[in-house]
């Protein structure tokens, strides 16, 4: 299929507009053969005219203002549906890898640079609009009218439309011998632009940092290395262009002198009278149009084909965890005891830079039960965050199971599984919303009442009412105009009107003072009633008050029990606990 083999591939996610796109190449082939047919008809008045054989001259005015008024229209409804259907082939595109991202998130996306994701989804779809609006329809139209106007021509002479073929399979041959080299450094183009969009998201997300530490020194030699290597990487695709055009170009200005020289002389050796020497001329310079058209586009066929490539790649992603459960939440819950059981589970990374694994869980085995507190422990690297991972099936396990009141997760619909558990982050993530859209994220068909209820019941609603457009105020991207307390206490609040059987939290008073976690701790009591929960800690004060601690050494539980019991029977567990005291 060769360069062409990836745009074909991504013509399967657009079946539906197969219709569409055949009616815009008849309407370009109709626009483009307008000022052929008009160059054509105007030499032949001229010639007709000086040779006194112009008959009818009413008749040929209307053909010409016909025909300007047909171009005229016909450049309009070219425009217009060639773009129409082009940015409905886009926006299907970039649907289709937001729902891919969804789909494989977050093992999926796992390493990858955000700035890179973004690149396929914005530069690289939007790319490819130069294929679908244009390129795709001037191909077919530069086969079209050229055939057309050499089967005209052979009709005079064989000879002009042998000769002017020639000179066309030598400018289709220039784009073709460098096609490779054309679309290596598309690909590197579009590369180096998703790693130089990774790290400008880098530097606008982390600018407080860079700021703080003086690293702003650093990070603009980084930036100017990716940048400089992107514009190298661009010099040398449009320095290879810029020659194929010049070429054509030449090729194209010889041609015209050849085909004028050979057309007078066939008619001055009586092959046709003198009066289609101009039209001739006319009509042989003027099919070059569409296929230099397609000729000049051809310049960025490398980088069309390289962002075909990236964007198909990427929509052919498969997600790490399969959605094979039938199993609905409703189903899952048991009214009378509820748990969750890790059994012997195993589970490793694997390094995707050099494939090797980093065994995490060699046999992990701890329960849960329903109105029970249940703190992780362990040193940093130890699985804990990877315990709660697994449960959601962001990963799967690769040995052992993990159950929910004894039904294997994954005989659960995945997105039923997510239903039943709700976690709240160590790093609260909110929208560049309102306040009451970021709480209906947990609960589309929440009403007014129920996120006031939920607000109080998260130690909230203090805060919320002192704001100047109360639950309607925007909280800025990433929340940063609230602190961290309070975007924490409107996670908690998400909870609440979430309310689902499991609750996993992951160090959420790790980074708050004593007075908002007092505040915290109060509305979590609350939320923690008649649910599994399950938590990650360090700090010693949330340890504490578990009501039994799964201590994780070496990937698996080394001991379990509470506090007191822990402090008391295992020294790791009382080593942990001084370096936690002493931090």
């Amino acid at each position: 299929m060769g360069r062409l083999k990836y745009v074909f591939l991504l013509s399967e996610y657009i079946n539906n507009y197969k219709a569409k796109m055949f009616f815009c190449i008849v309407i370009h082939s109709l626009y483009k053969m307008m000022p052929i047919c008009l160059g054509f008809e105007t030499a032949f008045i001229i010639s007709t005219a000086f040779s006194g054989n112009l008959h009818y001259p009413e008749r040929h005015f209307f053909i010409v203002l016909g025909m300007i008024i047909s171009t005229a229209l016909l450049n309009y409804l070219d425009i217009l549906v060639s773009h129409d259907v082009a940015y409905k082939i886009l926006t299907e595109l970039r649907n289709l890898s937001y729902e891919k991202m969804a789909q494989i998130s977050p093992a999926g996306l796992d390493g990858e640079k955000s700035g890179n994701i973004m690149s396929i989804v914005l530069e690289d779809i939007e790319i490819l609009e130069w294929f679908y609006a244009h390129s795709i329809i001037q191909i077919f139209v530069a086969i079209i009218l050229p055939t057309l106007a050499l089967v005209i021509m052979s009709y005079f002479s064989g000879y002009i439309s042998v000769l002017l073929l020639l000179f066309i399979l030598l400018m289709v041959s220039i784009p073709y011998m460098s096609r490779k080299r054309s679309d290596n450094q598309g690909i590197k183009i579009q590369s180096k632009l998703g790693s130089l969009n990774a790290i400008i998201i880098d530097g606008i997300q982390g600018i407080k940092d860079i700021v703080t530490f003086q690293w702003q020194k650093e990070y603009f030699r980084r930036m100017y290395e990716s940048n400089d290597d992107y514009n190298l990487s661009f010099y040398e695709y449009s320095k290879r262009s810029s020659s194929e055009v010049a070429t054509i170009n030449l090729l194209i200005g010889i041609s015209s002198v050849a085909s004028t020289l050979i057309i007078i002389y066939f008619s001055h050796i009586g092959k046709y009278s003198s009066q289609w020497i101009l039209p001739l001329i006319s009509l042989s310079t003027l099919i070059y149009a569409p296929l230099q058209e397609t000729l000049s586009m051809s310049s960025n066929y490398g980088r069309i084909f390289g962002a075909a490539n990236r964007v198909f790649d990427f929509l052919q992603t498969q997600p790490i965890v399969s959605d094979d459960g039938k199993i609905k939440c409703n189903c899952v819950a048991d009214t009378f005891k509820n748990k969750i059981l890790f059994d012997n589970v195993f589970f490793s990374y694997e390094d995707k830079a050099s494939g090797k694994k980093n065994d995490v869980l060699k046999g992990m085995s701890f329960e849960v039960k329903e109105g029970e507190t249940v703190v992780l422990v362990g040193s940093s690297g130890c699985g804990k965050t990877t315990c709660s991972k697994l449960l959601q099936r962001f990963w799967d396990v690769e040995k052992g199971g993990i159950y929910i009141n004894n039904i294997n997760i994954k005989d659960i619909d995945l997105s039923e599984l997510r239903k039943l558990i709700t976690v709240i982050p160590q790093d609260v993530y909110l929208f560049n919303r309102s306040i009451k859209d970021n709480l209906r994220l947990a609960n589309k068909n929440a009403s007014d009442d129920d996120i006031i209820t939920a607000l109080k019941n998260a130690n909230a609603i203090d805060f919320v009412d002192n704001l100047k457009f109360g639950v309607e105020t925007f909280v800025g991207e990433r929340g940063m105009r609230l602190s961290g307390g309070e975007k924490q206490r409107l996670s908690i609040a998400q909870a609440f009107l979430k309310d689902s059987l499991i609750l996993v939290m992951d160090e959420v008073t790790a980074n708050l003072d004593y007075n908002n976690e007092n505040i915290i701790n109060q509305s979590l009591e609350k939320l923690k009633r008649n649910k599994i929960t399950l938590m990650i800690a360090h700090r010693l004060s949330t340890i504490k008050t578990a009501d039994r601690i799964v201590y994780i050494k070496d990937g698996i539980c080394a001991a379990e029990g509470s506090f007191c019991e822990l402090m008391e029977n295992n020294e790791d567990f009382r080593a942990l606990i001084g370096d936690v005291n002493n931090s």
